[in-house]
């Protein structure tokens, strides 16, 4: 069984099983079907079963994990209409969190310093054709545009698709659809968008954006 064992840590044991678990199906180390065995997992780390029970319970609410009959907890498939809502919840709560934004940066210019930081993160990635880490900066970019709308229940919102997004993020990378290069320029437009207060512009590229689909 492959692991992200590196995330093994002093943190609680159920937080640092679940951390684990949910990097190693995110970065597909454990792939779609593949089963998730409490004894295999607890004699290789010598963790407990119930921290791993519990991990696996909470990845089963992440969607990450599902319960088959006979065959026990296994790593979810990412079906076609799995896709497209993912896609769906995506579009919305990221557009009216960049319109939120866009309407708080005109006080408060600081809002957009970080995406400047990952932008320059991505370029370096991109620059060394770093595809873990750019995907991560990704990521970080399209959850940044959620935390910086300040609106709780967007990120309430957010929180449940998080994982599967990372995951489908990681997923459609391999097959290739887009380059870096085109994928930083796209993340350029869409700040350079917010940047200048332009709505519309941001909504459209937004929606234009392949996020690796």
């Amino acid at each position: 069984m492959n692991l992200q064992t590196s995330l093994i840590s002093k943190n609680p044991l159920r937080d640092s099983v679940f951390n684990m678990l949910e990097e190693s199906i995110i970065k597909l180390l454990l792939k779609p079907g593949d089963r998730l065995i409490e004894t295999e997992i607890s004699e290789k780390f010598g963790v407990s079963r119930g921290p791993i029970r519990e991990a696996i319970q909470e990845l089963e609410g992440r969607g990450l994990v599902e319960h088959i009959p006979y065959k026990g907890a296994v790593v979810s498939q990412l079906t076609e209409k799995d896709i497209e809502e993912l896609r769906s919840c995506r579009m919305v709560v990221e557009k009216l969190a960049a319109k939120l934004i866009i309407e708080k940066s005109h006080n408060n210019p600081s809002l957009l310093e970080e995406f400047d930081q990952i932008l320059d993160e991505m370029k370096e990635a991109n620059r060394k054709s770093d595809l873990s880490y750019f995907l991560t900066l990704d990521f970080q970019f399209h959850e940044s545009l959620v935390v910086n709308s300040n609106n709780h229940l967007l990120n309430e919102m957010w929180k449940p698709i998080s994982s599967r997004l990372r995951r489908y993020f990681f997923l459609n990378s391999r097959q290739g659809y887009i380059s870096l290069n085109e994928s930083l320029n796209q993340h350029i437009e869409i700040i350079s968008a917010i940047k200048k207060g332009d709505i519309e512009k941001t909504s459209e590229l937004l929606n234009k954006h392949k996020c690796w689909s």
